[in-house]
């Protein structure tokens, strides 16, 4: 029996599979209830402050052009933070494993493991080679 988690797949493997949306951009992991209850949560906050703020604060005093494009302008800022939120929370960013160079990976390895055993010399630079 294989373990389904994402912390147990290969390293060479891109996590959950991508959806059939967006030509296979979309990325939502459908099985994180607490995650779909907390971004349901962040849309029903920022929607019901829009409404209030619309309806309360720029509807009543609306008398001239610069009111509307003040209403305009705040209601087209609010329309891209929602985009922006919902881009971020569907998009698979990959790990840093798929996007380092092997020289650099190969550094940080060489000094994760010579602190791990208490030999690492400061006098060496980032480029020195290690024996």
């Amino acid at each position: 029996m294989s373990c389904r988690l994402c912390c147990c797949r290969s390293r060479k493997s891109q996590g959950p599979p991508a959806g059939k949306w967006m030509n296979g951009k979309f990325w939502l992991i459908v099985s994180d209830p607490c995650g779909l209850f907390m971004g349901t949560m962040v849309y029903a906050v920022a929607l019901q402050t829009a409404f209030l703020v619309n309806v309360y604060i720029l509807l009543p005093d609306m008398s001239g052009i610069l009111d509307l494009l003040q209403a305009v302008g705040y209601n087209v800022l609010l329309g891209l933070m929602l985009w922006s939120h919902f881009r971020c929370m569907t998009t698979n960013p990959g790990t840093a494993f798929d996007h380092i160079d092997e020289d650099i990976q190969a550094t940080m390895r060489a000094e994760y493991i010579s602190q791990k055993e208490g030999t690492l010399d400061d006098s060496l630079g980032p480029n020195a080679k290690r024996n």
